[in-house]
């Protein structure tokens, strides 16, 4: 499950060290509070909006690359540093929408407005945008820019993936060529 990610034997031994803190200092269970949740090993402030947010419905503002990149380019914030970022936009947005507007900007971020050069007349944001301009214009080269279910030539992937919106990410890492126990394969359909 976490080969795919990367750096995945470093992620096994902090996962392993992570589990064995959560049951010596937690008793087994995942806390739901940030100041507890950081002092496990691997998890930053980020990794704890997340499951604060996912997990137990808390909501938080998680900011990595993308969504610190974003949040500039719409003039959300001025700032580099990820936790002024986070208070900058908790401003803008009530916090019943924070853990959905970081899925959201970090998920439009890796695959439209990514960081050398961005999709914008493939935007569904542009008229809105005040960075308009910095990335490619033109409509044609904008959208060979998009990248994975958004991809041109991606359309079968993409109504999969919405048809199944609670599967979204096993489906796209069955695509990408990584095995995903429990996943089958797409029935005729479009269903699972």
């Amino acid at each position: 499950m976490i080969k795919p990610t990367g750096f995945f034997r470093a992620k096994a031994r902090s996962l392993h060290v992570l589990s064995q803190k959560i049951v010596d200092d937690f008793d087994g269970v995942v806390p739901a509070r940030r100041e507890d949740l950081v002092t496990l090993p691997g998890v930053g402030r980020k990794t704890a909006n997340v499951v604060l947010g996912n997990a137990f419905g808390i909501p938080g503002i998680s900011v990595d690359t993308h969504f610190g990149r974003l949040a500039k380019r719409f003039g959300w914030t001025d700032s580099d540093d990820p936790v002024k970022v986070e208070q900058d936009v908790m401003e803008l947005f009530p916090p019943r929408d924070w853990t959905m507007v970081s899925h959201r900007v970090i998920f439009h971020g890796r695959r439209v407005c990514h960081s050398r050069r961005p999709a914008c007349s493939a935007c569904p944001v542009a008229a809105l945008c005040p960075s308009f301009g910095i990335g490619e214009t033109d409509p044609g080269k904008a959208l060979k820019l998009l990248k994975y279910e958004l991809a041109p030539g991606q359309e079968a992937l993409r109504e999969e993936m919405v048809a199944n919106v609670h599967r979204a990410a096993e489906i796209r890492m069955r695509e990408q060529g990584h095995p995903v126990a429990g996943l089958a394969d797409p029935q005729p359909g479009g269903g699972l």
